[in-house]
């Protein structure tokens, strides 16, 4: 199970699009692969995006990549 919560710093896995940039989670849902997030380059202008939680990972105190 993945051990993802709102307000982690993630990124998206090496095959996906903006793999490399960091991201916040704002929303996850319940019961679904779902969740909401926000780029950390962009700040809050354009809102949350809608992602796949298993195509991220969490970004580790470390600064390392760890998958979720």
């Amino acid at each position: 199970m993945l051990d993802l919560r709102v307000g982690d710093l993630v990124t998206p896995k090496n095959y996906c699009k903006g793999s490399g940039r960091v991201a916040i989670l704002t929303e996850i849902a319940n019961g679904y692969d779902a969740c909401k997030f926000q780029w950390i380059d962009e700040g809050l202008k354009d809102g949350p995006k809608a992602g796949i939680l298993t195509n991220f990972q969490k970004v580790t105190k470390d600064h390392e990549r760890k998958n979720g």
